[in-house]
This record gives C-alpha cells, structure tokens and sequence, in this order.
C-alpha cells in the first residue's frame, strides 16, 4: 500500500472510534429540509469516517451535535448555490 492509504483495519478501528464519539455526544434536534435539487429524497444521506447515518427529512429529529454542524454545513451551501443559479437565471 502507499504512504498515505488507510488499511480495512485502520478504517474499521476509525469507524468504531467515531461510533464511541458520537454516541457521547450531546443530542440536538434538527429538521433537515428538502433538498430543492432532489425533492425526490426522503432521507439524507451521508458518512462520517465511515460511520454510515441516514435521517428522514422534514422531521423533527435529534442528532448528534457533529452531525448537526455537518448538516447544517451542507444545507447553508446547497442553499447558497441555489441562490447563485436563480441569480445567474435572472440574468438571462
């Protein structure tokens, strides 16, 4: 393997070290929209060193704190380039 690639067991070993985190973690509680590019998608999807989490959308939810910022990262971007592609439209 190269320098830099991780082993199956050094991801394994992450993955169980994220798990322990997160279930530490103080709870918040969310509601993760519909995402306008897929409205289609009930749930939100996603990995953290990965630990696979899976939430409903447009459902009061608790999460852990990491998570949440995560999610809310996402959305202030997927909004962001929503805003970008109506302006970018207007132009036209």
């Amino acid at each position: 393997m190269g320098k830099n690639q991780i082993t199956e067991a050094e991801l394994a070993a992450m993955a169980g070290d994220t798990r322990k985190i997160l279930k530490k973690q103080k709870k918040v509680q969310i509601v993760i929209p519909t995402d306008p590019d897929k409205p289609y998608e009930d749930f939100y999807q996603g990995f953290i060193n990965g630990v696979p989490y899976s939430y409903p959308r447009n459902e009061l939810i608790e999460v852990p704190e990491s998570v949440a910022a995560l999610i809310n990262d996402n959305m202030k971007t997927v909004k962001m380039k929503k805003d970008l592609e109506d302006e970018y439209k207007g132009r036209g």
